[in-house]
């Protein structure tokens, strides 16, 4: 599994926002400015997150990007699966069955691929914030 820029700049935006959310809407600008990234490709991310019901946008003076809901209520699996479409450490693991590997081998990868996802579920945006997720601190 390969987690691309956009799913670790989502966790970025995501936890940016949760730093400076009591600060109300806070424009795409800012964001950019502070993770270092270019606001065209922040712009693409952040379209997927309000998509998706993730994020609120504001337009005008006082406009910008928001949490739509507590930080303890977002998990880095659902960023990661809306950013990146699949978890899954092989190809073709999910169900339509065109894995080439069966058996043993099959369940070997279908194990770790529940480790992966129940492992990203139970990390929330909070836990990234505080440093309290399970394994220890991380670098995004």
């Amino acid at each position: 599994m390969l987690v691309s820029t956009k799913g670790r700049y989502a966790l970025r935006v995501m936890v940016d926002l949760t730093e400076h959310q009591r600060e109300g809407y806070i424009p795409l600008k800012a964001i950019a400015d502070r993770q270092e990234i270019s606001e065209k490709y922040l712009e693409s991310i952040i379209k997927i997150l309000v998509r998706a019901d993730l994020l609120a946008g504001q337009r005008g003076k006082g406009g910008g990007y928001r949490l739509t809901r507590a930080p303890e209520e977002y998990t880095v699996g659902e960023i990661l699966l809306l950013t990146e479409g699949s978890l899954s450490p092989v190809a073709n693991l999910e169900s339509d069955g065109s894995n080439q590997d069966s058996g043993a081998i099959l369940v070997m990868w279908q194990r770790l691929n529940s480790l992966i996802e129940d492992y990203f579920d139970s990390v929330t945006i909070a836990n990234l914030v505080s440093g309290s997720a399970p394994g220890g601190n991380y670098v995004i």
